[in-house]
């Protein structure tokens, strides 16, 4: 529990008697002092009375340092687990990565804000024609991306398009597209645990080139994309591999197909999670493959890049357009009762008054979008727009004539 009375002094010079009675001159009655005798570096934690005591020696501290070196707010630590504790978690968390790694035929990339908000709207889209089924998410070595683990239909049955064909549906719902990175086809049969160092991926190295191999047995001209997360290894798996095509005729022609930009078939490689193994033996790593044929319908995607993307598009303006329309999707708020007046605060470049325009042509008489900075002519050029290029505080005397507002009549008011 936090203690607002309490304090730290660091770098004691002194003894418990002394620093009590310099503290409660200065500052007030002292409750308790207590030293460890085993630290290296003398230090103490001090418990006043009062609260107000212990915020003015934290304040006041700098102005005498002849008994120590700083005072400063005692923090509350959190307890250290046990080890058996640790290492039952560190299995859990092992055993659950597993499991989306053998049900799993795709991996999505996303960032970890994202994650619910997607999950949520996967399961609710099970019903469409894909079927998506959620199989589950983990965390990554990095801060903002946790990998998402889908799977098309009940039971594991691997398809290598499946990941072409959630990239092409995604492509049509723009508005869960924008929280999306990447897509790595994920082959559950595939999935394996290799053990080594940290920087040691020959194991890893070998079924790369076994995957390349089998491909180009089955068709001489292919081209391969290697698609691999975390970036970090993709960079440790092309210079193993480059040491072995120095050293290898075999392995030089093999990785000749290998293309980044004109390419027939993708290579994902994923790292799902990396730990040291019980009692320092090596370290386990485990990884996901699967290799599919790059889409070839233009309309659908642009696959010259595995990066998720929407279409450029001559309509668009920003990406607040798709979160309003992402709210309106998820929470159906109900709008007042036509004819009805906007109003958009902060509202350049336009997204938000697109959206009242395209959606609500019937019902929104006039936009009234509020910013000191420009309007896309998508927007600015329409008829229904009032831009009002100013602050809002300013534009609110320009709102005091209700007739500014509305028209005729009462204004109506309601925020949605």
């Amino acid at each position: 529990k936090e203690c607002p009375n309490k304090v730290f002094v660091g770098g004691l010079s002194c003894n418990r008697e002394t620093l009590k009675v310099h503290l409660e001159k200065t500052y007030g009655r002292i409750l308790e002092i207590f030293i460890p005798f085993h630290a290296e570096t003398s230090y103490a934690f001090v418990t006043f009375e009062n609260p107000q005591h212990a915020q003015q020696a934290i304040k006041y501290s700098s102005r005498n340092k002849k008994f120590y070196e700083e005072i400063k707010e005692a923090k509350v630590m959190k307890p250290r687990l046990k080890s058996a504790e640790r290492q039952s978690r560190r299995q859990l968390d092992w055993t659950m990565k597993q499991n989306i790694a053998r049900q799993s035929t795709v991996l999505i990339q996303i960032h970890k804000s994202h994650v619910e908000r997607m999950i949520d709207f996967l399961k609710e889209q099970q019903a469409s024609e894909l079927q998506i089924e959620v199989v589950g998410s983990c965390d990554t070595d990095s801060r903002s991306i946790s990998l998402l683990g889908v799977k098309m239909s009940t039971g594991i049955h691997y398809n290598a398009d499946d990941a072409n064909k959630i990239q092409a549906w995604f492509q049509k719902l723009p508005i869960r597209l924008r929280g999306l990175n990447k897509l790595y086809s994920a082959n559950p049969f595939k999935s394996f645990t290799a053990t080594g160092t940290k920087n040691n991926h020959t194991e890893l190295v070998m079924r790369c080139l076994d995957e390349i191999k089998n491909l180009i047995d089955k068709n001489p001209e292919v081209r391969i994309r290697l698609n691999v997360f975390p970036p970090s290894l993709a960079t440790l798996l092309f210079q193993q591999l480059q040491i072995l095509k120095a050293e290898n005729d075999k392995v030089k022609v093999l990785l000749n197909t290998l293309s980044p930009t004109e390419f027939t078939h993708t290579l994902d490689i994923v790292q799902i999670m990396s730990a040291e193994g019980r009692k320092g033996k090596g370290r386990n790593t485990l990884y996901l493959m699967g290799i599919r044929p790059v889409s070839n319908d233009k309309d659908q995607l642009v696959l010259s890049d595995t990066r998720i993307k929407l279409v450029d598009s001559e309509e668009e303006i920003c990406r607040a357009y798709h979160k309003l329309q992402e709210a309106f999707f998820r929470y159906l708020h109900p709008l007042p009762p036509s004819p009805k007046v906007a109003l958009d605060c902060g509202a350049a470049p336009g997204g938000w008054t697109k959206f009242l325009l395209d959606e609500m042509p019937d019902s929104i008489n006039i936009v009234h979008s509020i910013d000191p900075a420009k309007l896309s002519p998508l927007v600015s050029n329409n008829p229904r727009v009032q831009h009002l290029a100013m602050k809002v505080e300013d534009a609110m005397i320009f709102f005091s004539d209700k007739r500014n507002i509305a028209g005729e009549g009462d204004a109506y008011i309601d925020l949605w």
